[in-house]
């Protein structure tokens, strides 16, 4: 009896255990707020961006688990969208309106390559696009 009444002791204090870390990790956000800001390669702004989803070159993916994120609306240079914390990779073609009102197409290649993956893993954080006309 002593022995069971033991056993049933140290199940319940592991579980208990086990529930006190489960609550810890339960405020650690595993999703980063990440916005885009859109430059030009020659310092020029943009003011809007539509990225060419037919394209299958074009991604916004997960380096350790694949997943493919949707590109944002790009507004005023701008676009924000909810990724799980990790390392990324960016590629894309679009085509820009320019802060002078013209509409360029335009590469962005600078997270490409493994390599050159980048890490997104604060809560919120801004990165910065490098756009090239093509």
């Amino acid at each position: 009896m002593k022995r069971t009444l033991g056993h049933i002791v140290l199940s319940l204090v592991a579980i208990l255990l086990t529930c006190a870390s489960c609550t810890k990790n339960a405020d650690q956000n595993i999703y980063a707020v990440v916005t885009l800001q859109l430059v030009m390669d020659d310092g020029s702004s943009v003011e809007s961006l539509t990225v060419d989803t037919t394209m299958e070159g074009n991604f916004f993916r997960n380096y350790n688990t694949y997943q493919d994120y949707d590109f944002p609306e790009f507004l005023s240079g701008k676009g924000t969208l909810t990724v799980l914390k990790g390392m990324y990779l960016i590629s894309f073609d679009g085509v820009a309106t320019l802060s002078d009102g013209t509409s360029a197409t335009v590469r962005c290649s600078q997270y490409r390559d493994p390599s050159k993956a980048v890490s997104l893993v604060e809560d919120t954080q801004t990165l910065t696009l490098t756009l090239t006309q093509l």
